[in-house]
């Protein structure tokens, strides 16, 4: 029996290189002009710690916000139940923090109390910077690709920047009220002044990148007459706490609050977050909810994380954040997404390998962390020339205008297409936009978690604004595979600069059985007003981890790999539903001296879901030896998550890196139900008609199926593809339907079986039928004498009779074979066949009885395959028995 382990969120990810560099000596720094470097006063180049990824949450301290209403007296029984109360947080939630024996455990709990809105334990992020490595000094163009244009200067604009504070005194930011103070916040999200007084050079970095002074020295921001506030929640070591976050995103909403009640003042507009975790924090979320409440207008644009894997980091993950992924240079002076860029759930890609302040001096740096901030600038540029607007509208606008106007990009192999979002992040795209005259629209679409995500649907906000326009474009949601659910309207707005229109709905991904390799496309049209709309279209993939799907297809089972990333610093999961008793096969690979252990979240009740919030239960820590295939047994009936987590225990000290070589690949293999199908290969063997019976079935009752087809179709250029498979039965409990096809074509058909629990099997293979010519079809060229008859049972009741010796009828079609289809009697006699004028054979329709809608004859398959053949049937005239007497003919594609 598994044994249960506390290690709460043992799943873990977010891959985060130190930040490290050779220190040069001061009196030989020089920029590439030769000029002797700008130096800063602030020469703390203290190197971000070795963790590679923000540790798991705690495993003694739990966060818990209560239902509103919840009395003090309350919220104190609730602490003494459960744990030690250690603070009441300081973040307009409500929130308390207690330390606890076992915080998983205690979430559990928590979550079941009337008064508990929500429990987690408390979270960690970590600066998203990473290794620095040599980069040509080409990279310094990078700055002036940004603010090229003197429109694009971010005047009257702060940026908030909640980081490890920023240097006030740094020559790109210096000067009269460039930097403000936002305050510093410690574990618990206390806050205090001190958010000037950096502890660690990261955040000065992005800051620069930002608002850097363009006086042709040092760096030069994306926004450089825009000013900034800094907001300190990570330490030294670039670490910090989901509540040192959470209290700093309201008090960075506060802020911009009150500079919008001062008349003619700057205000803040744009919050950069350059840091994160792979584990979404209920506390964040909210907070993120609550800045949105206190000043609509703030865009929170955030580094979306360095692991390079498919799945989202937080708070980039979280809904209305803009996530920004990485660029590195490509040669030729072309940009390639960085393969250390994660690639879900991101909204643009901007330069991540620039040249910024790296402790005293300008120096090459690497992150997602020095790509968000370009964008923020961006932001903050588009509102200075929108005039600072106060509505919700505007965050939306602005964000809108940054997607839309994103620049094509090649993108990554495979699924990882979808780390591109919607191009590299353009200023002067974006400005063209919103002060344009198209209407155009764009695509949000948000997880919910990393993993335990249930229901396989997305949330979608649609924003379609329409420039300089007293009325709005409505907008089309529209997609490859899935659907979109019903739709509301949450911001229709006039302002200003036009019309914006928020739509918020729900998008659905296909059935499990769908192809999850393959890059799909969401789309939002604006449709109705404006001239040249412009529409967005944003690349979509469907991992099971994350779309709910709980098969991959397979030959006879299903199989599911979790494959750690290329450093070792990776986990994955996935869903599987599961009957009672259900044994999963599962062996480990893995190269180094430690496997890595894997973890399975049960259901606490039959038929029921767990979380990652749920305690795991430990299956099995490996050891040290491959040792063959093992097995897991489901005690009940429901869903079940598996977890490959890259080590086993997490230390919440900072500045311990993990241990090296603690990975590998596990294969699980759930046995699903295999179908079969049975498909006549040609109409006229069952049926008159075109309607041909098609069955199938799987082991075990209760089971539903799902059954498709296809067929061959020409395109354009004269080649040939089967069309999208088309779904004929849908969940149906049937084992067998009637298909009615045209004449002349062949359809192909596949099936998959659902077990009681959901299961989903791997599709059959392709089984085609073919639906004949009848006899009398124009595409038939008769030469000869030839009559109609209409004796019964035969092909649409009528056949083609002849005994004159060389009458002969011809077809002409693309195909990979043909079938003659006809009697077999005592009167009829030899045919011969012919294909594109070469003799194949003679064959004789002699019976003693006679027998209808035969297969007189079907040709070798045909070469060149599916291209133009000629059949050529000639009547022998055989002695005593002369006659032919034709049904159909099948042409097989």
């Amino acid at each position: 029996m598994p044994v249960k382990k506390t290690l709460l969120g043992a799943v873990s990810a977010g891959v985060c290189l130190a930040l490290t560099v050779a220190i040069p000596a001061v009196a030989d720094r020089r920029d590439d002009r030769g000029k002797p470097a700008k130096v800063s006063s602030w020469l703390h180049r203290k190197p971000l710690a070795g963790q590679r990824s923000a540790p798991a949450p705690s495993r003694t301290t739990v966060v818990v916000r209560y239902k509103p209403g919840t009395s003090p007296s309350r919220r104190s029984a609730v602490a003494q139940r459960y744990g030690k109360r250690v603070a009441a947080a300081r973040t307009r939630l409500q929130l308390d923090v207690l330390h606890v024996a076992d915080a998983r455990a205690a979430v559990r709990e928590l979550r079941r109390d009337p008064n508990v809105l929500w429990a987690e334990p408390l979270t960690y992020v970590v600066a998203y910077g990473v290794e620095q490595r040599e980069i040509a000094s080409a990279m310094d163009v990078a700055a002036a690709e940004w603010t090229g244009d003197p429109r694009l200067r971010g005047g009257g604009q702060i940026v908030g920047v909640i980081d490890t504070g920023v240097d006030p005194s740094n020559p790109d930011l210096a000067g009269v009220d460039r930097v403000r103070d936002g305050g510093a916040f410690d574990s618990q999200g206390n806050y205090s002044p001190g958010g000037t007084v950096p502890s660690h050079w990261h955040g000065t970095a992005v800051a620069a990148l930002i608002a850097g002074d363009d006086d042709g020295d040092g760096v030069t921001g994306s926004a450089p007459e825009a000013r900034v506030r800094a907001y300190r929640v990570l330490n030294e070591d670039g670490g910090g706490t989901s509540l040192a976050v959470a209290a700093a995103i309201i008090k960075a909403a506060q802020d911009a609050a009150q500079d919008a009640a001062t008349e003619g003042a700057p205000v803040q507009t744009v919050v950069n977050l350059s840091l994160g975790s792979p584990y979404a924090s209920f506390a964040i979320r909210d907070a993120l909810a609550e800045a949105r409440r206190l000043a609509p207008w703030l865009l929170f644009v955030a580094a979306a994380g360095n692991d390079g894997a498919l799945r989202p980091s937080y708070p980039a993950g979280h809904p209305g954040v803009l996530s920004v992924g990485a660029l590195e240079p490509a040669g030729a002076g072309g940009w390639a997404v960085a393969p250390w860029s994660n690639g879900a759930e991101v909204d643009l890609v901007a330069p991540g390998a620039v040249r910024s302040w790296n402790g005293g001096y300008v120096d090459t740096v690497e992150g997602t962390s020095f790509a968000s901030p370009l964008v923020a600038g961006l932001a903050a540029d588009l509102y200075a020339r929108l005039g600072t607007p106060r509505g919700a509208s505007a965050a939306d606008a602005v964000a809108a205008a940054l997607k839309s106007g994103g620049r094509e990009i090649a993108a990554p192999g495979g699924r990882y297409a979808v780390a591109v979002g919607s191009g590299r992040a353009s200023g002067l795209e974006s400005l063209r936009r919103i002060t344009g005259t198209a209407p155009f629209a764009t695509l949000f679409v948000d997880n919910g978690s990393v993993m335990g995500y249930e229901d396989g649907t997305h949330a979608v906000r649609a924003v379609v604004v329409t420039p300089g326009a007293a009325q709005g474009a409505t907008v089309n949601l529209s997609a490859t595979v899935g659907s979109f659910a019903a739709s509301t309207t949450a911001v229709d707005e006039a302002t200003p600069f036009g019309v914006v229109k928020a739509v918020d709905s729900r998008y659905v991904p296909p059935s499990s059985g769908a192809d999850y390799t393959t890059v799909q496309q969401l789309t939002a049209s604006p449709v109705g007003t404006g001239a040249n709309p412009i529409p967005d279209t944003i690349p979509v993939v469907f991992d099971p981890k994350n779309a709910g799907g709980d098969a991959h297809p397979g030959k006879t089972a299903t199989t599911y790999s979790f494959d750690s990333a290329t450093w070792g610093y990776e986990s994955w999961g996935i869903g599987v539903n599961l009957p009672a008793g259900a044994q999963v096969r599962y062996t480990i690979d893995y190269p180094g001296p430690k496997a890595a252990p894997l973890f399975v979240w049960a259901p606490e009740k039959t038929d029921g879901s767990p979380t990652v919030y749920d305690e795991p239960w430990l299956v099995d820590t490996a050891g040290a030896t491959n040792d063959g295939t093992r097995t897991f047994t489901a005690p009940r009936s429901g869903r079940y998550i598996f977890g490959y987590v890259p080590f086993y225990e997490t230390p919440e000290n900072w500045s311990t890196p993990e241990p090296e070589g603690s990975w590998g690949v596990y294969k699980l293999t759930v046995d699903t139900p295999v179908a079969s199908i049975t498909v006549p290969s040609i109409a006229t063997a069952v049926s008159t008609t075109t309607a041909v019976p098609i069955r199938w079935s799987a082991p075990g009752s209760g089971n539903k199926y799902n059954v498709e087809y296809t067929y061959p179709v020409r395109n354009s250029n004269g080649t040939w593809s089967y069309a999208a498979w088309k779904r004929w039965q849908n969940g149906t409990a049937a084992t067998s339907a009637t298909f009615t096809g045209s004449q002349g074509n062949t359809y192909y058909f596949r099936v998959q079986a659902i077990d009681t629990k959901g299961n989903v099997g791997p599709w059959t293979g392709m089984y085609p039928t073919v639906t004949p010519y009848d006899d009398r079809s124009t595409a038939l060229k008769y030469y000869g004498t030839w009559t109609n008859v209409a004796p019964s049972s035969r092909y649409y009741t009528t056949v083609k009779r002849s005994s004159a010796a060389g009458a002969y009828f011809t077809l002409q079609q693309y195909a990979t074979r043909f079938h003659v289809v006809g009697d077999r009697c005592a009167s009829c006699g030899q045919i011969k066949i012919y294909v594109d004028g070469r003799y194949l054979a003679t064959v004789d329709t002699y019976s003693s009885s006679t027998k209808v809608r035969q297969t007189l004859y079907t040709t070798p398959a045909l070469s060149p395959a599916r291209g133009t053949h000629t059949l050529k049937v000639v009547v022998v005239g055989t002695r005593g028995r002369p006659y032919l007497l034709l049904d159909a003919v099948g042409v097989q594609r």
